[in-house]
């Protein structure tokens, strides 16, 4: 139909000028023309009233035969959304796009409304949730910096209990190969009974600890101011001495690297420094769980319950703090190249590989896996 126009309109603004509408319902009908496939197409149609407005316009510019075949398709879009979904939005989560840029983008857009409704329901949001893993290998154990938290966030409900940050590191083979030795990365101010990054944190005021058990611990702010008086950026940074095995068994050979989504966020950075040459230059993989799926539980593999179709992918960034320097977190530099002087190691020695997920959904683990070589006398 859009071809059949006099001066075939070559994008949306000249369809708008054409046809005078406005410029949404514009956009809407030139991306159905233009759509790679039905889920696109059934993202854009217009409701009723719109496309009644739609049909108006073109009556007398098109053949009427058009009009009656573009009247009757439309027709039978509502006819299906009823039949098969209840309604056109749910039928366009049911139909998902073959590309993968268009899936993508469609996951994006509901992880986004999720984030808006999650934000208002927990009455908190974050603009970045921040994890770091410093894997650094220590005979035949590893040491392991921690550093968690949440970068510019803000209450929007007085009462609201905000869980900054999940730590603790824990070997699924048991006690026997618990940390060896655990401690904040930095000594906290007085008072304060928490592996607190002091230099790099905006508030302190109101933080407490709750004990999970099993070695991890839940760092809470209480209820508090609302807005932007309540902004703030708190981290938690904790050393694992000894924390696990450097060499995984032939029957596992995967260490998993968490990052609890607990606070609606805009952007989740989760990061995994390492010497590539201390672990058979990795590749490290990511998956997205359900967080209630796999509590008490051992971390599902792939194909099993509880993984979201999320596509999340690790990049290689790069040796260095410098290399994680990201207008998400603009203090981030100075923060990872402390981290390392705690450490007591060169920092530039170390390869950082990344996961970022945009709108990550609330009570999910967000899963970095990590082959590990198996011991010399075994490979």
């Amino acid at each position: 139909m859009l071809g059949s126009l006099e001066g075939a309109p070559r994008h949306a603004a000249e369809l708008a000028e054409q046809l005078e509408l406005n410029k949404k319902l514009a956009w809407q009908i030139w991306r159905i023309g233009h759509a790679a496939d039905a889920g696109e197409v059934l993202a854009h149609v217009p409701g009723r009233s719109g496309f009644g407005l739609f049909l108006q316009s073109v009556r007398g510019r098109v053949p009427a035969g058009l009009v009656d075949r573009l009247t009757e398709a439309w027709s039978q879009v509502e006819d299906v959304a009823r039949v098969h979904a209840g309604g056109r939005d749910d039928l366009a989560m049911m139909i998902r796009p073959r590309e993968s840029a268009q899936r993508e983008a469609a996951d994006l857009r509901y992880r986004k409304m999720a984030y808006t409704g999650f934000s208002h329901i927990l009455g908190v949001q974050a603009r970045a949730h921040l994890s770091i893993n410093v894997i650094v290998a220590n005979g035949d154990r590893v040491d392991v910096a921690l550093v968690s938290g949440l970068i510019d966030f803000r209450r929007l409900n007085e009462s609201a209990r905000v869980p900054i940050a999940r730590t603790g590191f824990a070997d699924p083979r048991g006690a026997s190969h618990a940390p060896r030795g655990r401690g904040p990365l930095s000594p906290a101010p007085e008072g304060i009974d928490l592996p607190l990054l002091a230099e790099f944190s905006t508030r302190v005021e109101g933080l407490e600890g709750v004990d999970l058990g099993n070695g991890f611990l839940e760092v809470i702010l209480g209820p508090g101011p609302t807005g932007n008086l309540s902004r703030g950026t708190v981290l938690m940074g904790e050393l694992m001495r000894s924390a696990g095995s450097r060499y995984g068994e032939p029957d596992d050979r995967t260490a998993n690297l968490n990052a609890h989504v607990r606070v609606p966020c805009e952007t989740l950075i989760h990061d995994v420094y390492l010497r590539r040459e201390e672990f058979d230059a990795p590749d490290p993989g990511a998956l997205v769980f359900s967080e209630p799926s796999i509590l008490n539980r051992a971390l599902p593999q792939d194909g099993l319950p509880g993984r979201l179709e999320i596509d999340a992918s690790v990049a290689p960034m790069g040796r260095g703090a410098v290399c994680g320097g990201t207008p998400v977190y603009e203090a981030y530099t100075p923060m990872a190249r402390r981290v390392f002087e705690h450490l007591g190691v060169d920092g530039s020695e170390f390869e950082l590989y990344r996961l970022e997920l945009r709108y990550p959904p609330v009570y999910s683990l967000v899963n970095i896996r990590l082959d590990l070589p198996l011991e010399r006398n075994e490979a």
